[in-house]
């Protein structure tokens, strides 16, 4: 981690400046969309979840912002998100990865267990953020989860589908699978494919770059792995890891029975 990167949980007035401006500047979101920091300061003060935020220089760039549950071993991260300039690692340093660390190093002292959110399945960064990295797995999947209400911006075009993943606190880190696994695993193409003790599916390398050049390829994307993804946690199947090879440009879920 950059030495310059400070993380905290989000206390003070100067603390929260910055939380409308990131997510109007990560997802393009309008006003109405956009949590208002008075709601960061609730959380915080009220200890009814955790807002935490990654600084540079004292200026923020990325936030993570939780709610507890009815289960007070689980909490719900509503939003993770980082400055566009910050992305990817494009600092030398992967925020969003230190923004959960955060979340979890925090959790574990209030008790709780499980830490769940939802994302895109087919992001191909978020899942390597997700899965890979942080070892989460899916618990649900959620067909066009926030409707026309996000249907704009980095959302636009497609259905937004989501899937639920539960992190479980106390086994990060993740035991990585080997890449040989993922590729000598069969390749499935539809919901009637899902079958046997492994398979992979493959999702966009760059889904917001697809939509760009081919919108229904995109949303071809999104049937099918809706599809087979459906199928695959209703049979008992769970993601067992993901890779993202740059030089195909291709990116792969691995599946397995449980």
């Amino acid at each position: 981690m950059s030495l310059d990167l400070e993380l905290k949980a989000l206390v003070s007035d100067e603390d929260f400046r910055g939380v409308e401006e990131i997510q109007r500047a990560a997802w393009g979101f309008d006003e109405l969309a956009i949590i208002p920091e008075h709601m960061f300061k609730v959380v915080s003060r009220f200890k009814c979840g955790f807002a935490g935020g990654a600084f540079h220089q004292g200026r923020m760039v990325g936030f993570v912002l939780a709610f507890e549950t009815a289960n007070k071993e689980l909490h719900h991260s509503d939003m993770v998100a980082v400055d566009p300039q910050w992305q990817s690692g494009n600092q030398g340093v992967s925020v969003g990865f230190q923004l959960k660390l955060l979340h979890r190093q925090e959790a574990l002292k209030m008790g709780v267990k499980i830490i769940q959110w939802t994302f895109d399945p087919l992001m191909s960064k978020n899942a390597n953020l997700n899965v890979r990295k942080l070892g989460a797995g899916f618990a649900e999947y959620l067909p066009d989860f926030y409707g026309a209400s996000v249907a704009e911006g980095l959302y636009a075009g497609i259905t937004t589908d989501r899937v639920l993943v539960h992190w479980r606190l106390e086994d990060y880190p993740p035991r990585q699978g080997r890449t040989a696994d993922l590729e000598a695993a069969p390749l499935v193409q539809g919901a009637e494919d899902v079958r046997g003790e492994r398979f992979r599916v493959e999702i966009p390398y760059d889904l917001s770059e697809l939509k760009q050049k081919d919108l229904e390829a995109a949303k071809a994307f999104r049937k099918r792995t809706a599809a087979v993804l459906t199928r695959a946690l209703a049979a008992g199947y769970q993601v067992k890891g993901f890779r993202a090879f740059s030089g195909e440009r291709k990116s792969f879920y691995l599946f397995e029975k449980c």
